[in-house]
């Protein structure tokens, strides 16, 4: 599709959320500090900027067809713009990549974060052998080597998804900075992942829309366009039979793992009430550089993806 607006019109959705934007009317009138930390989510869960998860960002990208791509305009949700230079990223660059900001929470952004190749292998779930250590660092250096643009409003995001890392090939250890100014994205919306539902999830496109239906509140039913979710996930696939076939085996296997409550994907529209779980529970701050706080508005959101 060409523009935004397009997009809006295949998922028949409104262009902004009235609660975030409540409240981004009302920073406009002050100076915005930076957040130091981001919030301290409890270690089941992974914590990730709603822009990112409503985007093709980390998309559903087949096997060997990896590309690079020079200032992209990635496919995402109406209110926010994402362009992209970088070898395109898929959902085992996404792991590292919250594993990474998983590990950051900890620290004041822009601080080293030490961890061992073992480490962090084990933290996501993969065995702890050569081949996988030397995947580990090629992810890395992919994310490093990103440039994105994420506009949310009238803010952008630019700059790589890693600032920069250090490898000892003696130790296998690294040492790894994430540029502070990504927590404005976590600012504007952030969701929670349950680690052990992504990890049982088999496919890469059960993985996207598990994330993409975590970033919406639970309790509501929701409807979106399937050929919107189609170009929204990023698949190369233009078939449209056999996406919504896929995302039929997908939400099967989310609501196997209790993450929707119900669901039906039929014709042209996927309808689904996603479930509340723990990581509802879980609503962290994050510290500002005035000692303010920021809060996850997502719980607190109430609204459709379509007009009723």
């Amino acid at each position: 599709m060409e523009n935004k607006e397009q997009l809006a019109e295949v998922l028949d959705l409104p262009d902004s959320q009235p609660t975030v934007q409540t409240a981004r009317q009302r920073r406009r009138s002050v100076p915005l500090s930076p957040v130091v930390q981001l919030p301290l989510w409890p270690e089941p869960n992974r914590g990730i900027p709603n822009s990112i998860l409503r985007s093709a960002l980390f998309g559903v990208v087949r096997r060997g067809r990896r590309r690079y791509v020079e200032k992209e305009l990635i496919a995402s949700w109406p209110g926010i713009t994402i362009r992209y230079t970088g070898m395109k990223l898929d959902q085992s660059d996404l792991d590292v990549w919250l594993f990474a900001v998983h590990l950051a929470r900890h620290h004041t952004l822009g601080s080293q974060i030490r961890f061992s190749a073992y480490g962090f292998l084990n933290g996501i779930g993969r065995s702890q052998g050569k081949q996988n250590r030397e995947w580990l660092k090629a992810v890395l250096t992919r994310l490093t080597a990103t440039a994105v643009e994420i506009a949310v409003g009238k803010r952008t995001y630019t700059g790589s998804l890693v600032h920069e890392f250090f490898h000892d090939s003696d130790t296998n250890g690294y040492v790894l900075t994430v540029n502070p100014r990504l927590a404005m994205l976590f600012d504007d919306g952030y969701s929670l992942l349950v680690w052990q539902t992504r990890s049982a999830l088999r496919s890469d496109l059960a993985k996207w829309i598990h994330c993409f239906v975590r970033s919406h509140p639970p309790g509501v039913r929701h409807q979106v366009g399937i050929d919107g979710l189609l170009e929204l996930c990023g698949s190369e696939s233009k078939n449209i039979r056999e996406f919504r076939q896929r995302l039929r085996e997908a939400m099967g296997e989310l609501e196997a793992l209790g993450e929707v409550s119900d669901w039906c994907a039929k014709d042209i529209v996927l309808e689904f009430t996603r479930a509340e779980t723990e990581a509802d529970q879980d609503i962290s701050v994050g510290v500002l550089a005035n000692g303010g706080r920021f809060v996850n508005p997502t719980a607190k959101q109430n609204f459709t993806l379509m007009g009723e």
